[in-house]
Parts: C-alpha cells; structure tokens; sequence
C-alpha cells in the first residue's frame, strides 16, 4: 500500500485500496498527548504500519507514529501517549484502516479556575470565554474525515479522552461532571458520523490517584473522590462510553502525573480492549 504520501485536504488521494476507515479523536490534556519518552532505537508500537495513520493538519494524513501531531506541538514536550498502541491493538482485532486525530493540550481544563489553561475545554462558540480546544477538535476531526472520504468509505469510530488532574488540582470538580457531558454531547453533534460514537475516558495515574509525593497530597481528596465516581460511572451519563483502570501502570521517574512510555503503551491496549466491547 503506497501509504507513504501525504493526503491534504484538496490533495489528490495517494492512498490505495478500498478498506473502509476508522476515525478516533485523542483528546484531553497531557497523557493523552503524551509524555513517554520516545525510545531509541523505536520499539514494535511506534514503528509505522501500512494501516494506521495520523492526521497533521499540516501534511494532511501521513503514517502514524510518535509523537501523534495535538495542537500543543510546539509549545509543549509531546511524545508517547496511548494512541500508537491503541491503533496497533485495535487493527489487530478489527483490521481496516484507522486515522488518529490528536486533540489533547497538557494542562488544560474546563473551568477558570485552572491557571492560564481553564475553559479550553469549555462547550462555548464565545471565543472571549473559552472553548478553543473543543472548536479545534471538532474543526480537526472533520478534515481529517474529509480527506480520508477521498479514499475510501469512513466511519468514526470513537473518542479516547484523558484529562482531570488540572480542574481536580484547582478544586474545580463540582461542575465538571456535567461540563464533561456537555462536551462529549457536543463532539458527537458536530463531528461527521459521531452521533452514535463510543466514548472511554482514562483514570490518572495510580500514584496521581493515591496522592504519592509531597505536592500531591496537597490534593484534596474530597475533589479525587468527585472524579472518580464521576469516571467510574460514566456509562450512567453517556450512553455507549466507559472507563479504563490505569492500576499497574508505571510513571516518569520522579514524576507520578505522567505515565512512561511503556505505561501510555500497555494503557492504549487497555483503551481498545474497553472500545472493542462499545
């Protein structure tokens, strides 16, 4: 399969064959972007396939490996997240071709409380109070689908969502539960095909979770308790989405907010063994 040429939008299609594709949108904030450090030489989930790629809204879709291309890049570290081995895992099972769309900002939130990075996340069209990266998501998901249909018959197939340590950290936990909704509500309105899209949110790290480490236990526990619960029982405020248990996974040394590498690539498995079953 040639699939070594870029398709951008307007482009003509260099892609071949006739196997459908699956779109999946990686959103959230740092985990979800990545922050494993990229190992050298590459190991088996970073090298590229002839099946899974990535869309860069700069080349268009290109084969994927790390770092997957999220708005942060540029202004932020990004490196391994969960997605090359939630595609590797996921084609394994299903086959066809994916296309994963990065999403994700590190440090970013839903309220305005979270210092310089609240209300990215925010479902609002009033740029003055927020909202960029849910416009950006939506905006980057249906040109990626737009270019993908160009070869061949396209399907959403889902979103992958980490994110909580910020609004959590900022004791802003009280209304998030249902600013999650709202956002998940409104990516399946407005991204092409996603009406009916499963959804699996991420815990945070287990040392996040247990508060390991000086500045972790300024955290409250009251606010992790929120979350969790909200997590935990997801599928009760959206339909056909659930949750993935991060236990096991291992952190960045002397960083318990961060996975490491082979954390995001065993926790990308984990995401598409809950997606297979939605």
């Amino acid at each position: 399969m040639a699939g070594a040429a870029a398709l951008g939008l307007g482009a003509t299609p260099q892609v071949t064959g006739s196997a459908a594709w699956q779109v999946f949108l990686l959103a959230g904030q740092s985990n979800m972007a990545g922050r494993g450090v990229i190992p050298k030489p590459m190991d088996a989930d970073g090298l590229p396939s002839p099946d899974i790629f990535m869309w860069d809204p700069d080349a268009g879709i290109i084969p994927a490996t790390d770092p997957i291309p999220h708005p942060e890049r540029g202004a932020k570290p990004t490196a391994i997240g969960p997605g090359m081995s939630f595609a590797k895992a996921w084609h394994a099972a299903k086959g066809g071709r994916l296309l994963l769309v990065g999403a994700a900002w590190g440090g970013t939130g839903f309220f305005e409380q979270v210092p310089n990075y609240g209300q990215r996340w925010l479902r609002t069209q009033d740029r003055a109070v927020g909202g960029d990266l849910y416009r950006r998501a939506v905006a980057r998901a249906n040109a990626a689908i737009r270019a993908a249909q160009a070869s061949g018959p396209v399907a959403f197939g889902g979103i992958l969502w980490h994110q909580g340590e910020s609004d959590i950290g900022a004791h802003a936990m009280a209304g998030y539960a249902a600013a999650h909704v709202e956002l998940m509500q409104a990516l399946r309105a407005e991204i092409t095909g996603a009406a009916d899209a499963p959804i699996v949110a991420g815990e945070l790290t287990p040392q996040y979770l247990a508060r390991e480490g000086k500045a972790l236990q300024k955290l409250d526990p009251e606010q992790m308790r929120l979350f969790l619960d909200y997590l935990h029982n997801i599928d009760r405020h959206l339909p056909r989405s659930g949750w993935v248990s991060s236990a096991g996974l291992t952190c960045k040394p002397g960083d318990p907010v961060h996975f490491d590498a082979a954390g995001q690539r065993a926790f990308g498995r984990r995401y598409a063994e809950r997606l297979l079953t939605l």
